[in-house]
Protein backbone atom coordinates (compact mmCIF):
# COMPACT_ATOMS: atom_id res chain seq x y z
CA UNK A 1 0.00 0.00 0.00
CA UNK A 2 1.40 3.38 -1.16
CA UNK A 3 1.74 5.85 1.67
CA UNK A 4 -0.24 8.87 1.58
CA UNK A 5 0.93 12.37 1.87
CA UNK A 6 2.46 14.00 5.50
CA UNK A 7 -0.07 15.14 7.87
CA UNK A 8 0.99 18.21 8.04
CA UNK A 9 3.24 21.07 6.30
CA UNK A 10 6.30 20.95 8.50
CA UNK A 11 7.27 18.11 6.35
CA UNK A 12 6.65 20.01 2.87
CA UNK A 13 10.43 19.52 2.62
CA UNK A 14 10.93 15.70 3.52
CA UNK A 15 10.22 13.01 0.89
CA UNK A 16 6.72 11.29 2.15
CA UNK A 17 7.74 7.84 0.53
CA UNK A 18 10.48 7.59 2.46
CA UNK A 19 11.00 5.76 5.91
CA UNK A 20 10.79 7.33 9.11
CA UNK A 21 14.53 7.54 9.60
CA UNK A 22 15.33 9.22 6.19
CA UNK A 23 15.61 13.14 5.61
CA UNK A 24 16.28 15.81 7.52
CA UNK A 25 14.97 16.31 11.14
CA UNK A 26 11.79 17.79 12.41
CA UNK A 27 12.76 20.31 14.01
CA UNK A 28 15.69 21.46 11.96
CA UNK A 29 12.89 22.00 9.51
CA UNK A 30 11.12 24.32 11.49
CA UNK A 31 13.56 26.34 13.55
CA UNK A 32 17.11 25.15 12.99
CA UNK A 33 17.99 25.71 16.35
CA UNK A 34 20.48 23.46 17.88
CA UNK A 35 18.75 21.43 20.59
CA UNK A 36 19.05 21.86 24.19
CA UNK A 37 18.87 19.37 27.31
CA UNK A 38 20.19 19.86 30.94
CA UNK A 39 20.85 16.55 31.83
CA UNK A 40 24.52 14.70 31.76
CA UNK A 41 24.95 10.92 30.29
CA UNK A 42 26.21 10.16 33.87
CA UNK A 43 22.78 11.22 36.03
CA UNK A 44 20.24 9.68 32.74
CA UNK A 45 21.92 6.70 32.45
CA UNK A 46 21.89 6.01 36.30
CA UNK A 47 18.25 6.52 35.58
CA UNK A 48 17.61 4.10 32.87
CA UNK A 49 19.79 1.53 34.41
CA UNK A 50 17.49 1.93 37.52
CA UNK A 51 14.49 1.47 35.57
CA UNK A 52 16.27 -1.85 34.52
CA UNK A 53 17.26 -3.41 37.49
CA UNK A 54 14.33 -3.50 39.40
CA UNK A 55 12.42 -6.45 40.73
CA UNK A 56 13.48 -8.67 37.34
CA UNK A 57 16.83 -9.04 38.67
CA UNK A 58 15.56 -11.17 41.86
CA UNK A 59 13.67 -13.84 39.37
CA UNK A 60 16.57 -14.18 37.31
CA UNK A 61 18.10 -17.55 38.93
CA UNK A 62 14.84 -18.90 38.95
CA UNK A 63 14.54 -18.45 34.97
CA UNK A 64 18.09 -19.97 34.45
CA UNK A 65 16.97 -22.93 36.49
CA UNK A 66 13.85 -23.26 34.20
CA UNK A 67 15.91 -23.79 31.17
CA UNK A 68 19.87 -24.34 32.18
CA UNK A 69 22.32 -22.67 32.77
CA UNK A 70 23.57 -22.40 28.94
CA UNK A 71 20.38 -21.76 27.96
CA UNK A 72 20.18 -18.96 30.51
CA UNK A 73 23.23 -17.02 29.86
CA UNK A 74 22.22 -16.92 26.32
CA UNK A 75 18.78 -15.51 26.98
CA UNK A 76 20.01 -12.95 28.87
CA UNK A 77 22.95 -11.80 26.17
CA UNK A 78 19.96 -11.85 23.63
CA UNK A 79 17.23 -9.87 25.25
CA UNK A 80 19.75 -7.64 26.44
CA UNK A 81 21.41 -6.79 22.45
CA UNK A 82 17.60 -6.64 21.26
CA UNK A 83 16.90 -4.40 23.73
CA UNK A 84 19.47 -2.42 23.02
CA UNK A 85 19.24 -2.06 19.13
CA UNK A 86 15.03 -1.42 19.96
CA UNK A 87 16.29 1.86 22.08
CA UNK A 88 18.55 2.59 19.09
CA UNK A 89 15.50 2.79 17.09
CA UNK A 90 13.85 4.32 19.30
CA UNK A 91 16.09 7.27 19.84
CA UNK A 92 16.35 7.24 15.71
CA UNK A 93 13.18 7.86 15.62
CA UNK A 94 12.70 10.40 18.17
CA UNK A 95 14.25 12.94 15.86
CA UNK A 96 11.33 13.32 14.23
CA UNK A 97 8.95 14.47 16.45
CA UNK A 98 8.39 17.71 17.96
CA UNK A 99 11.33 19.01 19.56
CA UNK A 100 11.98 18.35 22.90
CA UNK A 101 8.76 16.28 23.56
CA UNK A 102 9.79 12.71 21.73
CA UNK A 103 7.41 10.31 22.81
CA UNK A 104 5.39 7.08 21.88
CA UNK A 105 2.34 8.79 21.30
CA UNK A 106 4.06 11.97 18.97
CA UNK A 107 5.28 8.87 16.61
CA UNK A 108 2.32 7.08 16.20
CA UNK A 109 0.87 10.28 15.29
CA UNK A 110 3.29 9.95 12.30
CA UNK A 111 2.76 6.30 11.67
CA UNK A 112 -0.28 4.60 12.63
CA UNK A 113 -2.25 7.45 14.26
CA UNK A 114 -5.48 5.07 14.87
CA UNK A 115 -3.46 2.91 16.93
CA UNK A 116 -1.88 5.50 18.90
CA UNK A 117 -3.78 4.77 21.83
CA UNK A 118 -3.17 1.00 21.35
CA UNK A 119 0.28 1.60 21.85
CA UNK A 120 -0.16 4.20 24.84
CA UNK A 121 -2.45 1.20 26.55
CA UNK A 122 0.37 -1.14 26.27
CA UNK A 123 2.86 1.17 27.72
CA UNK A 124 0.96 2.16 30.32
CA UNK A 125 -0.26 -1.70 31.28
CA UNK A 126 3.26 -2.19 31.72
CA UNK A 127 4.11 0.24 33.89
CA UNK A 128 1.62 -0.03 36.23
CA UNK A 129 2.19 -3.80 36.20
CA UNK A 130 5.83 -2.90 36.95
CA UNK A 131 4.63 -0.46 39.71
CA UNK A 132 2.93 -3.19 41.43
CA UNK A 133 5.66 -5.54 41.27
CA UNK A 134 7.77 -2.88 43.32
CA UNK A 135 5.00 -3.14 46.22
CA UNK A 136 4.67 -6.34 46.44
CA UNK A 137 8.51 -6.58 46.84
CA UNK A 138 8.02 -4.38 49.51
CA UNK A 139 5.62 -5.72 51.38
CA UNK A 140 7.47 -9.25 51.15
CA UNK A 141 11.04 -8.10 52.04
CA UNK A 142 9.94 -5.24 54.67
CA UNK A 143 8.34 -8.06 57.20
CA UNK A 144 11.75 -10.38 56.81
CA UNK A 145 13.85 -7.02 57.28
CA UNK A 146 12.04 -6.13 60.75
CA UNK A 147 11.83 -9.51 62.10
CA UNK A 148 16.02 -10.08 61.18
CA UNK A 149 16.15 -7.19 63.27
CA UNK A 150 13.88 -7.86 65.84
CA UNK A 151 12.42 -11.78 66.24
CA UNK A 152 10.03 -10.80 69.54
CA UNK A 153 8.18 -7.73 66.90
CA UNK A 154 4.50 -7.78 67.55
CA UNK A 155 2.67 -9.62 64.43
CA UNK A 156 0.81 -6.25 63.21
CA UNK A 157 3.97 -4.65 62.45
CA UNK A 158 4.81 -8.05 59.95
CA UNK A 159 1.80 -7.62 58.04
CA UNK A 160 2.99 -7.37 54.35
CA UNK A 161 -0.38 -4.63 53.52
CA UNK A 162 1.31 -2.50 56.50
CA UNK A 163 4.64 -1.83 54.61
CA UNK A 164 2.60 -1.66 51.28
CA UNK A 165 0.68 1.47 53.29
CA UNK A 166 4.40 2.81 54.34
CA UNK A 167 5.46 2.97 51.45
CA UNK A 168 2.50 4.62 49.09
CA UNK A 169 2.86 6.94 52.10
CA UNK A 170 6.65 7.54 51.35
CA UNK A 171 6.02 7.56 47.35
CA UNK A 172 3.17 10.05 47.25
CA UNK A 173 5.49 13.35 47.58
CA UNK A 174 7.76 11.63 44.39
CA UNK A 175 4.79 10.46 42.62
CA UNK A 176 4.38 14.12 41.44
CA UNK A 177 7.44 15.16 40.48
CA UNK A 178 7.54 16.12 36.70
CA UNK A 179 11.05 15.96 35.32
CA UNK A 180 13.07 12.79 34.96
CA UNK A 181 15.94 14.36 36.06
CA UNK A 182 14.72 15.18 38.78
CA UNK A 183 14.97 11.50 40.51
CA UNK A 184 18.95 11.38 39.56
CA UNK A 185 20.28 11.30 43.03
CA UNK A 186 17.70 8.62 44.16
CA UNK A 187 18.79 6.53 41.52
CA UNK A 188 22.46 6.90 42.19
CA UNK A 189 21.45 5.33 45.65
CA UNK A 190 19.08 2.56 44.36
CA UNK A 191 22.27 1.62 42.13
CA UNK A 192 23.98 1.42 45.74
CA UNK A 193 21.51 -1.13 46.54
CA UNK A 194 21.74 -3.21 43.23
CA UNK A 195 25.99 -3.22 44.43
CA UNK A 196 25.19 -4.77 47.37
CA UNK A 197 22.83 -7.46 46.11
CA UNK A 198 25.46 -8.32 43.89
CA UNK A 199 28.12 -8.61 46.82
CA UNK A 200 25.54 -10.51 48.74
CA UNK A 201 24.67 -13.38 46.38
CA UNK A 202 29.05 -13.77 45.35
CA UNK A 203 29.76 -13.42 49.12
CA UNK A 204 27.28 -16.07 49.94
CA UNK A 205 27.78 -18.49 47.01
CA UNK A 206 31.64 -18.53 47.08
CA UNK A 207 33.00 -17.31 50.07
CA UNK A 208 30.60 -18.41 52.96
CA UNK A 209 28.14 -21.21 51.66
CA UNK A 210 27.16 -22.17 55.41
CA UNK A 211 23.64 -22.56 57.00
CA UNK A 212 21.85 -22.62 53.11
CA UNK A 213 19.37 -24.73 52.09
CA UNK A 214 19.75 -27.92 50.68
CA UNK A 215 20.40 -27.58 46.80
CA UNK A 216 19.20 -28.86 43.71
CA UNK A 217 20.06 -31.03 40.66
CA UNK A 218 21.92 -28.42 38.09
CA UNK A 219 21.50 -28.54 34.45
CA UNK A 220 23.92 -27.55 31.38
CA UNK A 221 20.55 -27.65 29.17
CA UNK A 222 17.60 -28.30 30.33
CA UNK A 223 14.87 -27.15 27.46
CA UNK A 224 11.33 -27.75 28.11
CA UNK A 225 7.84 -26.00 28.85
CA UNK A 226 9.30 -24.41 31.70
CA UNK A 227 12.17 -22.59 30.11
CA UNK A 228 9.08 -20.93 27.29
CA UNK A 229 7.22 -19.33 30.38
CA UNK A 230 10.90 -17.69 31.76
CA UNK A 231 11.09 -15.91 28.75
CA UNK A 232 8.91 -13.00 30.22
CA UNK A 233 10.50 -12.32 33.06
CA UNK A 234 14.28 -11.92 31.23
CA UNK A 235 12.34 -9.69 28.13
CA UNK A 236 10.88 -8.12 31.33
CA UNK A 237 14.22 -7.05 32.99
CA UNK A 238 15.81 -5.63 29.47
CA UNK A 239 12.59 -3.43 29.56
CA UNK A 240 13.17 0.14 29.33
CA UNK A 241 11.88 1.36 26.40
CA UNK A 242 9.25 3.47 28.15
CA UNK A 243 12.12 5.60 29.53
CA UNK A 244 14.22 6.13 26.65
CA UNK A 245 12.05 9.58 25.30
CA UNK A 246 12.46 11.28 28.39
CA UNK A 247 16.58 10.65 28.47
CA UNK A 248 15.98 11.76 24.39
CA UNK A 249 14.34 14.73 25.31
CA UNK A 250 16.24 15.74 28.51
CA UNK A 251 20.19 14.86 27.69
CA UNK A 252 22.46 17.75 27.24
CA UNK A 253 23.47 17.50 23.38
CA UNK A 254 21.84 14.91 22.64
CA UNK A 255 23.27 13.52 19.67
CA UNK A 256 23.19 9.98 18.29
CA UNK A 257 26.47 9.13 19.80
CA UNK A 258 25.60 10.25 23.27
CA UNK A 259 22.33 8.24 23.25
CA UNK A 260 24.40 5.49 22.07
CA UNK A 261 26.51 5.56 25.23
CA UNK A 262 23.73 6.15 27.53
CA UNK A 263 22.24 3.02 25.86
CA UNK A 264 25.34 1.40 26.04
CA UNK A 265 26.08 2.02 29.40
CA UNK A 266 22.46 0.92 30.84
CA UNK A 267 22.10 -2.23 29.08
CA UNK A 268 25.69 -3.36 29.55
CA UNK A 269 25.75 -2.52 33.23
CA UNK A 270 21.94 -4.35 33.37
CA UNK A 271 23.51 -7.69 31.41
CA UNK A 272 26.49 -7.75 34.10
CA UNK A 273 24.37 -8.03 37.33
CA UNK A 274 22.18 -10.43 35.27
CA UNK A 275 24.14 -12.93 34.70
CA UNK A 276 26.35 -12.99 38.19
CA UNK A 277 23.01 -13.05 39.95
CA UNK A 278 21.91 -15.59 37.41
CA UNK A 279 24.57 -18.11 37.19
CA UNK A 280 25.60 -17.52 40.90
CA UNK A 281 21.72 -18.02 42.24
CA UNK A 282 21.16 -21.30 40.37
CA UNK A 283 24.28 -23.23 40.75
CA UNK A 284 23.99 -22.40 45.16
CA UNK A 285 20.03 -23.20 44.77
CA UNK A 286 19.88 -25.36 41.76
CA UNK A 287 16.60 -26.28 40.68
CA UNK A 288 15.10 -25.72 43.82
CA UNK A 289 16.03 -21.80 43.66
CA UNK A 290 12.64 -19.56 43.76
CA UNK A 291 11.12 -16.77 42.49
CA UNK A 292 12.79 -14.36 44.83
CA UNK A 293 16.56 -15.23 45.13
CA UNK A 294 17.40 -12.77 48.58
CA UNK A 295 14.47 -14.92 49.84
CA UNK A 296 16.66 -17.58 49.59
CA UNK A 297 19.32 -17.02 52.04
CA UNK A 298 18.83 -17.62 55.96
CA UNK A 299 18.86 -14.57 57.90
CA UNK A 300 21.76 -12.89 59.23
CA UNK A 301 22.83 -9.22 59.58
CA UNK A 302 24.33 -9.16 55.89
CA UNK A 303 20.89 -10.47 54.15
CA UNK A 304 18.84 -8.26 56.09
CA UNK A 305 20.83 -5.32 55.14
CA UNK A 306 20.63 -6.35 51.60
CA UNK A 307 17.02 -7.08 51.85
CA UNK A 308 16.52 -3.28 53.05
CA UNK A 309 18.58 -2.04 50.72
CA UNK A 310 16.37 -4.24 48.16
CA UNK A 311 12.90 -2.25 49.48
CA UNK A 312 14.82 0.71 49.46
CA UNK A 313 15.72 0.76 45.53
CA UNK A 314 12.04 -0.66 44.42
CA UNK A 315 10.43 2.12 46.80
CA UNK A 316 12.88 4.72 44.54
CA UNK A 317 12.29 2.73 41.41
CA UNK A 318 8.22 3.26 41.67
CA UNK A 319 8.18 7.06 40.66
CA UNK A 320 10.64 6.24 37.40
CA UNK A 321 7.21 3.86 36.28
CA UNK A 322 5.07 6.44 36.93
CA UNK A 323 6.56 9.09 34.33
CA UNK A 324 5.37 6.79 31.18
CA UNK A 325 2.33 5.58 32.92
CA UNK A 326 0.76 8.85 33.51
CA UNK A 327 2.35 9.63 30.08
CA UNK A 328 0.26 6.74 28.34
CA UNK A 329 -2.58 7.10 30.31
CA UNK A 330 -3.45 10.26 29.55
CA UNK A 331 -3.20 9.72 26.03
CA UNK A 332 -5.51 7.20 26.19
CA UNK A 333 -8.23 9.20 27.99
CA UNK A 334 -7.42 12.54 26.18
CA UNK A 335 -5.85 11.46 22.30
CA UNK A 336 -4.44 15.26 21.12
CA UNK A 337 -5.39 16.09 17.55
CA UNK A 338 -3.23 15.82 14.70
CA UNK A 339 -2.59 19.84 15.18
CA UNK A 340 -1.57 19.42 18.67
CA UNK A 341 2.30 19.30 19.53
CA UNK A 342 3.58 19.45 23.06
CA UNK A 343 6.15 22.31 24.39
CA UNK A 344 9.43 21.55 24.85
CA UNK A 345 11.25 21.28 28.05
CA UNK A 346 9.60 18.72 29.84
CA UNK A 347 10.04 15.47 29.46
CA UNK A 348 7.02 12.46 28.78
CA UNK A 349 4.14 14.77 30.20
CA UNK A 350 4.54 18.20 28.99
CA UNK A 351 1.45 18.85 27.51
CA UNK A 352 -0.67 17.42 30.79
CA UNK A 353 -2.58 20.04 32.53
CA UNK A 354 -2.04 20.07 35.90
CA UNK A 355 -5.94 19.19 37.11
CA UNK A 356 -5.59 16.31 34.97
CA UNK A 357 -1.65 15.74 36.06
CA UNK A 358 -2.84 15.47 39.50
CA UNK A 359 -5.51 13.33 39.51
CA UNK A 360 -3.77 10.50 36.95
CA UNK A 361 -1.25 10.74 38.96
CA UNK A 362 -3.59 9.69 42.24
CA UNK A 363 -5.34 7.35 39.70
CA UNK A 364 -2.14 4.79 39.07
CA UNK A 365 -1.28 5.15 42.92
CA UNK A 366 -4.45 4.13 44.06
CA UNK A 367 -4.87 1.39 41.36
CA UNK A 368 -1.34 -0.22 41.91
CA UNK A 369 -1.76 -0.13 45.89
CA UNK A 370 -5.18 -1.81 45.58
CA UNK A 371 -3.56 -4.79 43.20
CA UNK A 372 -0.60 -5.34 45.55
CA UNK A 373 -2.78 -5.56 48.60
CA UNK A 374 -4.51 -8.49 47.14
CA UNK A 375 -1.74 -10.24 44.63
CA UNK A 376 1.60 -11.59 46.67
CA UNK A 377 3.22 -13.54 43.60
CA UNK A 378 6.17 -11.83 42.37
CA UNK A 379 6.44 -14.34 39.65
CA UNK A 380 2.60 -14.10 38.36
CA UNK A 381 3.21 -10.53 37.67
CA UNK A 382 6.26 -10.11 36.03
CA UNK A 383 5.10 -13.41 34.00
CA UNK A 384 1.99 -11.14 32.86
CA UNK A 385 3.91 -7.85 32.23
CA UNK A 386 6.34 -9.59 30.53
CA UNK A 387 4.50 -11.15 27.77
CA UNK A 388 2.47 -8.33 27.01
CA UNK A 389 3.49 -4.81 27.36
CA UNK A 390 7.17 -5.44 27.88
CA UNK A 391 6.86 -7.37 24.64
CA UNK A 392 4.87 -4.56 22.76
CA UNK A 393 7.14 -1.95 23.33
CA UNK A 394 10.74 -3.52 23.32
CA UNK A 395 10.22 -5.16 19.74
CA UNK A 396 6.97 -4.30 18.11
CA UNK A 397 7.22 -0.76 18.59
CA UNK A 398 10.37 -0.21 17.33
CA UNK A 399 10.25 -1.39 14.25
CA UNK A 400 6.45 -0.41 13.38
CA UNK A 401 8.33 3.68 14.36
CA UNK A 402 11.08 2.86 12.00
CA UNK A 403 9.75 0.78 9.23
CA UNK A 404 6.84 3.18 8.66
CA UNK A 405 6.66 5.78 6.02
CA UNK A 406 4.50 8.63 7.34
CA UNK A 407 0.31 8.34 7.45
CA UNK A 408 -1.89 10.20 8.01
Amino acid sequence: MSPRSAPTAAFAEIDDESPLLEGVEREEVHTGKQREGGGSILSLSAGLTNTLVGTGCLALPHAFASGGLIPGVLTVLWCGATSAFGLYLLTRSATRAPHRAASFAELSKLTYPKLGRVFDAAIALKCIGVSCSYLIVIGSLAPRVVYSFDSSAPEWLLDRRLWILVAMTLLCPLAFLRKFDSLKVISYISLCTVANLVFVVIYKSVINTSGLPPKGPVDLVALGPKFVSSLPVQIFAFTCAQNIFPVYNELRANTQERLNEVIGFSIGSAAIVYEILGVLGYLTFGSLVGSNIIEMYPHSLLVSICQLGLVILVLFSYPLQLFPARASLDKVLFPPSEDDHPSAGDHATPDIPLGRFIVESAFILCTTFTIAMFVSSLEVVLGFVGATGSTAISFILPAVFCESPFLV
